[in-house]
Parts: structure tokens; sequence; C-alpha cells
């Protein structure tokens, strides 16, 4: 998902400047007044589009290769161990050996009435 106010996203749509983040977190804004010469500025805005770019692309290719752990507890649950299921089909032989002793239907087996 595309953050609009990540740092990538907040330099891009200001081309007259370079906007970052200062220590305290608070975003602040380079402008061409705050260089030398245009060309420097020119120089560290490409740089700087360049390298948010790059981090962004990182964010993404982590994010969109992992899952989010909420809910995998209940989704845990909807399959049955290995043990279960090995009782499960203990359980419908065992119904189907009482079934054929006393020659009931086979619906007698898997357990259905009617």
């Amino acid at each position: 998902m595309f953050d609009r106010n990540s740092d990538y996203a907040l330099n891009k749509k200001d081309p007259d400047a370079i906007v970052c983040k200062s220590a305290t977190g608070i975003h602040i804004r380079l402008t061409r007044a705050d260089f030398s010469s245009a060309e420097e500025f020119e120089k560290w805005k490409r740089w700087s589009d360049e390298n948010y770019h790059a981090i962004e692309k990182a964010d993404h290719r982590h994010s969109n290769r992992t899952i989010s752990l909420e809910g995998l507890a209940e989704l845990s649950f909807a399959v049955l161990s290995a043990e279960t299921e090995v009782m499960d089909q203990y359980d419908q032989e065992e119904r189907a050996r009482q079934c054929s002793a006393s020659r009931l239907p086979l619906s007698c087996i898997y357990g259905r009435t009617g």
C-alpha cells in the first residue's frame, strides 16, 4: 500500500525542495536558497529522489512477501492435526466393523441417519 506521507512521497510531491525528516522526526524542506547554486540543489534533489525511491522499493519488496501474524492462530485450528485425522479414520473404520457385524446399512458407517 502506498503511503502518501512517506519520505519518498513527500519528497517526490515537492519538486522545488528536498523534503526530509529531521532528527526530531519533523519534516523539513531544503529549497534552492539553502544551496550555493541551482546545480548543487539539482544534484542533491536527484540523489534524494533516487535514494528515497530505492528505500521505498526495498520496503515494498519486504512487505509484499510477508504476512501478518494477526489471525494466524485461528487459522491453525482450521486444519486438523495428524492425530485427529488418524483418530477420525480409526473411528470410521470401527463404525464400519460394527455396522458390518450387525448388518446395518452403509449410512451407519458414516454416522448418517434417515
